[in-house]
């Protein structure tokens, strides 16, 4: 195993309650986007069904006795054996996530070089909060897929990370590197893609668990086939007590445990053609209810979604694949506004954020018989539209209601040469159009605003290189450019924490990577794999906050605006080593140096820290395998000091903390675990908003049973 290889409301109340208002268009909307989803819809839904037994199974590029965990599919978006890929990549296998001590995948991902990750886990942390960065660029600037399908949450770009089916995880694939060349937005600082257990065969996997907090869990999975179709049910509950969320230090009367709980329902059906085309179909039932510590700071989420897909022979030559996927998302907020000693809080307000989703792909790749080359040709478009229903309680601001709608449609082309065996160019450019238009607002006594519509067209190219000696080294970079449409929750959705409100902005536009590369150097030999990566980023236009300070009697707030430059730059340093037949020792570091390179509002930031980017971090993965006796997984990771925001007026400190896992296979079909987080209950600074610290998970002890039939 090796880090390197390898208040609750009906969930749909609101589309019964409001079906026209909430999917009309309102004057200045785009008369296209429905009939594109439709249209392809209709595409998908044909070849799903009808064009499979038409066309011929496409051949899978597996070598003759190559372990199918060394082939990755997302760096390229096709199939590749992990040694071989030009870019700077980590996989994390089936075992090491069943192994690793973490309950949620954010906190598995922590140790994964260039991942930068809120130190608060998505257990406990705000819905809003739940983010990822990669290489320093700063919060929800990184593409999370489940399966291939988009896990940024469509209105807002947080990750719902409580939303994976941990246990049925097969391996998750994480590339560092600019990939809006073919992923498009989000995508600037690199791809983690997801991937769970297909359904196929018969199987059964029950896993229970229960540990401190009074946090307990569940799972379940159940897989059958019949004939050429196999179907199979995976649920997963997880209900934990929590913990105070604020640092001791400044905890008052009002503040309690911050306590969670999240059921996961997902139903799949694949089925195989005589033809050897495939096709599946699956659809998930995702329930969140959490507190985020005080008594009327609660929040809930429902979501529906489903996917769809088809992969094929192509007519002509090539491998076909088609999906689609659609979403209904109920997020409840509610802000508070609480007393300077913390004795006290009231509601400042509420929010209600129904939001639809709705995207479709296809991509055609073909083997082109010289220089062993490849290429792929695809397209792919996403509808997003959302509602935030605000009701001000406690703060100078009008009740309203803002909506507005999305598309995003991209093209993208990528090529593969190897003009001689040792040496690959992989060059792709994508092509992307975004459209923001039905925007509104209407506040209580006001007429009703309307937003100007806003569009905006990028390119996005990339071209990486390898060579790879004969001697176990290889030597690879890459230059690329890429870019992040503003959110509908940036634009159109404001909220209010640490006693200060935050405004959106309907005048955002995409932030753009002007340019960013890496070069790096790898070496593999039967007992060593090790990697080392420099990379540097240029981003213009980077969406921040700015302080707005407005005389009585109104009130002060944080605006967001295009008015950033950021810079970052720095290395990675990623290896495993075999030590024996049972020991692997897995020890990583990464140095990133983010920082603001103007900022005309606030010239005295210029060269200030970004918000939460550390400059020094580093991990240690040691395991212990051993069937005959039991599997030891030991994790120790260290995070250099950061600032809570880009003032740099608050500095949360260093820490270092140290995780083990043990499991033990009992006859057949039972195994038996134990594991900690934070082993030593270390103290540390997750974030600060306002004046008030918030701390990351004390030491959490849990175990359990997992039987498998």
């Amino acid at each position: 195993m090796s880090a390197s290889r390898h208040c609750a409301r009906n969930s749909f109340y609101f589309f019964s309650e409001h079906p026209i208002s909430f999917l009309a268009d309102k004057p200045g909307a785009n008369a296209l986007a429905h009939p594109i989803a439709g249209l392809f819809f209709l595409v998908a839904l044909a070849l799903l069904f009808f064009a499979g037994p038409s066309f011929a199974a496409p051949d899978l590029p597996f070598e003759d006795g190559q372990d199918p965990e060394e082939i990755i599919v997302t760096a390229t978006r096709n199939q590749r054996p992990l040694s071989e890929v030009p870019m700077s990549v980590t996989v994390l296998t089936r075992d090491e996530v069943l192994q690793s001590p973490a309950q949620a995948v954010d906190d598995l991902l922590r140790i994964v070089p260039g991942v930068n990750l809120p130190a608060a886990s998505s257990l406990v942390s705000h819905p809003t909060s739940q983010s990822v960065s990669m290489r320093g660029l700063g919060r929800g600037r990184a593409l999370v897929l489940l399966d291939g399908v988009p896990l940024n949450d469509g209105f807002g770009g947080w990750v719902n990370w409580t939303k994976i089916p941990y246990q049925n995880i097969e391996r998750i694939e994480v590339v560092r590197g600019g990939s809006s060349s073919v992923y498009g937005t989000y995508a600037m600082g690199g791809v983690i893609n997801v991937l769970t257990r297909p359904a196929e065969g018969r199987s059964m996997d029950l896993e229970a668990s229960y540990g401190t907090q009074g946090t307990g869990r569940a799972h379940a999975y159940v897989s059958e086939t019949v004939g050429n179709t196999a179907v199979a049910i995976n649920y997963d509950f997880y209900d934990s007590g929590g913990y105070p969320v604020v640092a001791a230090s400044e905890r008052g009367p009002i503040d309690t445990n911050a306590y969670s709980e999240h059921n996961n329902l997902q139903l799949e059906a694949n089925h195989s053609f005589d033809s050897g085309a495939t096709a599946y179909v699956r659809t998930n039932l995702f329930r969140d209810k959490r507190n985020v510590g005080t008594p009327l700071a609660n929040d809930s989420r429902d979501v529906w979604d489903v996917a769809m897909g088809t992969e094929f022979a192509a007519p002509g030559g090539g491998d076909g694949k088609i999906s689609f996927f659609s979403s209904l998302q109920d997020f409840d907020n509610a802000n508070t506004r609480v007393a300077q000693d913390r004795a006290s809080e009231v509601l400042a307000l509420t929010q209600e954020v129904p939001s639809f989703d709705i995207g479709t792909a296809g991509q055609w790749s073909k083997d082109l018989g010289f220089w062993s080359s490849f290429a792929a040709v695809g397209m792919d478009y996403r509808h997003v539209q959302g509602e935030n229903r605000e009701t001000i309680i406690d703060l100078p601001f009008d009740s309203s209601v803002t909506k507005g709608k999305q598309d995003a449609l991209g093209i993208y082309a990528e090529m593969s040469l190897f003009p001689w065996p040792q040496f690959e160019a992989l060059a792709s450019l994508r092509f992307d159009y975004w459209s923001n238009y039905a925007a509104s607002k209407t506040s209580e006594g006001n007429p009703t605003e309307y937003y100007a519509d806003r569009s905006a067209t990028e390119v996005s190219p990339r071209l990486s290189l390898r060579y790879e000696f004969d001697n176990g080294w290889a030597t690879r970079g890459a230059v690329y450019r890429a870019f992040r449409a503003p959110s509908l929750n940036e634009l159109y959705r404001g909220f209010y924490a640490g006693n200060m409100p935050f405004r959106p902005n309907n005048d955002l536009k995409p932030e753009l990577l002007r340019i960013g590369g890496e070069i790096g150097f790898d070496y593999r030999n039967d007992r060593i794999q090790a990697s080392l990566t420099g990379f540097w980023n240029e981003l213009d236009d980077t969406i921040a906050f700015v302080f707005n300070s407005v005389p009585a009697p109104g009130a002060s707030f944080q605006k967001r605006g295009n008015i950033v430059a950021t810079q970052s730059r720095g290395f990675e340093f990623d290896s495993e080593i075999q030590i024996g037949n049972e020991w692997v020792l897995a020890p990583s570091y990464v140095f990133t140096d983010s920082t603001i390179q103007k900022f005309p509002a606030r010239p005295d930031r210029v060269g200030n820290w970004l918000e939460d980017i550390p400059r020094h971090q580093a991990a240690v993965t040691l395991t212990y395998d051993n069937p005959d006796l039991f599997e030891l997984m030991i994790r120790g990771r260290y995070v250099g000091k950061r600032y809570s925001s880009d003032t740099n007026d608050f500095e949360m400190q260093s820490f270092g903390i140290l995780d083990i896992s043990a499991s033990k296979q009992l006859g057949e079909y039972l195994e038996i675990f134990l594991m900690v987080e934070n082993l030593l209950n270390e103290e540390y600074d997750a974030d600060r908003t306002g004046d008030t610290t918030r701390i990351g998970a004390p030491r959490q002890v849990w175990g359990g049973v997992r039987m498998q039939f």
